[in-house]
């Protein structure tokens, strides 16, 4: 489109500096995770880079950039995440007789934020007691990076992957075939690599080392589910998964450990004022916010 643009979108710069600076403190301290997470963000920043140059260059491959233009759809979007897992969890409590169909086990992180045992610093068992560090950790920092590369790194690389298949196979398909074909082989890709990323936390393993198919395939059945509805049910996007992974997580922890990380000076206060203004921002543009969600069509960030 002729009047596309890369605007700068306000919400994000915000949490993503948060990331980058928390995930480097963390090295610096000897933990594990901010290595496995640093590097694992950084991969998936060159994979969005490869893919967007050779979108740009012209290869014809399905490809969306899932972030919202404007703040006011970023956090309306953000939100709705947010309600999304809220939902998800209260409705059998509201419902009686409805079986449960989610548990926090579904966004379970790739890398527990434990220090090598042999190797422990002061700095490393602080962040590992501290309830700010918990939040961040599970409520900030592994919902980005995560959704970052799962729901759009690695959907990217997906997609990428298709076009490849079609080239050698020499596959054509017509009427938006060719576009239907890389979304699918996008979205198989993303669920492998989501398995794969999950075989370092044990999560879905069983005492004796085998895979506990029953909980990965609805783990993974969840993740497929978040990226469709990144991009293709109402095209949320990113800001509504990570909305629903940090809610998610959140719910992981202990109500008090929650609490108490958000009421620490100054890590916790920096996060509920970050909060506080999106969420006034919110109730000030609340008119800005019904319009924008009205708007047909998507609303994605675009290089084309």
């Amino acid at each position: 489109m002729a009047d596309s643009r890369f605007p700068f979108n306000v919400v994000l710069p915000i949490p993503l500096a948060f990331v980058v600076v928390a995930l480097y403190w963390l090295i610096r301290s000897g933990m594990e995770a901010g290595a496995a997470y640093m590097w694992l963000f950084v991969i998936g920043f060159i994979i969005i880079i490869v893919a967007a140059l050779a979108h740009r260059a012209g290869a014809e491959f399905w490809y969306e950039i899932p972030i919202d233009r404007t703040a006011e759809r970023s956090i309306f979007m953000l939100y709705l995440g947010v309600a999304f897992i809220l939902l998800l969890a209260t409705l059998p409590l509201l419902i009686p007789g409805l079986s449960k169909f989610y548990s926090p086990a579904m966004f379970t992180s790739f890398m527990t934020f434990t220090s090598d045992a042999g190797a422990q610093t002061f700095a490393a068992i602080s962040i590992e007691t501290s309830p700010f560090w918990k939040v961040f950790n599970y409520v900030i920092a592994a919902p980005f990076v995560e959704e970052f590369v799962l729901g759009f790194a690695f959907v990217a690389l997906g997609s990428l992957i298709g076009l490849s298949l079609r080239t050698f196979l020499s596959l054509n398909f017509s009427g938006g075939g060719n576009e239907a074909f890389d979304f699918v082989v996008a979205m198989a890709v993303s669920v492998a690599l989501f398995a794969v990323l999950h075989t370092f936390n044990g999560t879905y393993l069983n005492f004796d080392g085998s895979w506990n198919l029953g909980m990965f395939r609805n783990a993974a059945m969840f993740r497929l589910l978040m990226n469709v509805l990144i991009y293709k049910f109402a095209n949320v996007g990113l800001m509504f998964s990570l909305g629903a992974h940090a809610t998610s997580n959140a719910l992981g922890l202990a109500p008090g450990v929650f609490m108490a990380g958000l009421l620490t000076f100054p890590g916790g206060f920096i996060l509920l004022a970050f909060f506080v203004l999106i969420t006034y921002y919110a109730v000030t543009h609340a008119g800005e916010i019904v319009s924008v969600v009205r708007e047909a069509g998507k609303d994605f960030i675009t290089f084309d």
